[in-house]
Order: structure tokens, then sequence, then C-alpha cells
């Protein structure tokens, strides 16, 4: 009998984390500005696949860690934001290959990599403040 109740107690406490954890995301402070976590569907503009994106929103922006996720469920992309903008470092992943570099106030900075679905390095890309300075093959790395 104990045991059984341990399980229900177990089970209620469970789906009350549950109902607290949606109540909690996508809201919106007095201001009607998004706060706290967010999980939102939307279309990259030249794309038509869905994409899944979860992170935090503080006084309307961008802030921390995200995710962007496709519909199967395979990870897309992620990185950090800073007041709205992409900063630090961001990966995006595409049938097996990755692209990782920096971002700095919303444009890629410093040196981007590209690699196989094995992780070797088959291409290297220079930017500064989001333009394109030149392209390499990293065959020293």
């Amino acid at each position: 009998m104990k045991f059984y109740l341990i399980i229900i107690f177990s089970l209620s406490q469970l789906l009350s984390l549950h109902s607290q954890s949606t109540q909690d995301q996508n809201t919106q402070d007095t201001k009607g500005r998004k706060t706290g976590f967010w999980q939102e569907e939307f279309f990259f503009s030249n794309d038509t696949t869905k994409f899944i994106s979860k992170g935090h929103y503080a006084k309307g922006k961008k802030t921390g860690a995200w995710e962007y996720w496709d519909l199967d469920g395979n990870l897309r992309m992620k990185g950090k934001f800073k007041k709205g903008l992409e900063n630090g470092t961001w990966e995006s992943y595409d049938k097996g290959a990755v692209k990782k570099g920096k971002m700095k106030k919303g444009k890629m900075n410093g040196v981007w990599y590209v690699f196989d679905p094995a992780g070797r390095p088959v291409r290297g890309y220079t930017y500064k403040n989001g333009k394109l300075i030149n392209s390499f093959n990293p065959r020293w790395i």
C-alpha cells in the first residue's frame, strides 16, 4: 500500500511540475514584452522547413542560450544572445556537417569553420563585422 501511495504522490508532483512549466512559458510582462522561457514555431525566410526555437527573453529581447530544432527533432542551430543580438559561439548543423564560429553584436566575426560529418575541417572563413574577408582551406588543423 505504501508503495502505491508513493507512486501516486510522485505522479501528482510530476504533473504539477509539468503544468507549472507550461504555464511559465511564452509569457509577457506588464508592458507586453516577451519574458522568461519561450518556445516558438517559425519558418526561416528562405526555407519551407518549420523550426522550433527555445530560449529566454528579457524585456522583449532574446538573451542567453537559444536552440533551433527542426520538426524531426534534429538540433539545427545553437548559440547565445545578448540584448537581443547573437553574441559568442554559434553552431549550425546540416546533414552531418557543422559550421562553427563567433558572433559579435549580431554579426559574424573572426574565423568560422565548416566541418564534415567526420569532424574534419573542410573550409574556413574570416569575417569582420559581418563581412567576409577571406576563405581558406584549413589543412593546418
